[in-house]
């Protein structure tokens, strides 16, 4: 098991460019399985949750766009492992008793997605201008890559780089 990082260790050395990837502890390779970034996805969202200051400008688009992709990759995975596809009927607490499986799928899909104003291209070619921005622009940019690692059928394979 994994330990989540505090922010600002050793993944996070100034000796790396940030466009280089996520280095793990251990090893330099950049992530390449679904579980490696799911691992970089929730530490960059412990780093979010402990830095205090507020997130505004092109940090708050490039966090909207960190969201929309991170309940859209959970909202796949919880439809293909489930083979619980959409319902339009409507929510009751009681379904959390009953079907809690369901209930937990419905709820992703149905959870606000509101619009950034960046593309993901925009997202991965903007400069945050704070911890928490550098942070969600590492979500985003993980969120995509374990999605399309996910939605293609790579399973844990590495990803041949010269596919990226």
């Amino acid at each position: 098991m994994t330990e989540i990082e505090p922010a600002g260790a050793a993944t996070d050395s100034p000796a790396r460019s940030p466009s280089a990837g996520e280095v793990h502890p251990g090893h330099e390779d950049p992530p390449n399985t679904f579980t490696e970034h799911l691992a970089v996805i929730a530490r960059r969202l412990y780093t979010v949750a402990r830095t205090e200051e507020p997130v505004s400008g092109v940090d708050l688009d490039i966090a909207l766009s960190a969201r929309r992709g991170l309940l859209d990759l959970l909202s796949t995975v919880h439809t293909d492992l489930t083979g619980i596809g959409a319902t339009t009927a409507p929510a009751h607490p009681e379904d959390l008793e009953i079907h809690p499986v369901a209930a937990l799928g419905q709820a992703l899909r149905r959870h606000p997605r509101p619009p950034g104003h960046l593309s993901p291209t925009d997202v991965a070619l903007a400069r945050p201008t704070g911890p928490a921005g550098e942070a969600w622009q590492r979500i985003a940019r993980h969120t995509l890559l374990a999605r399309h690692i996910w939605s293609t059928g790579l399973g844990d394979a590495p990803v041949d780089p010269a596919r990226r």
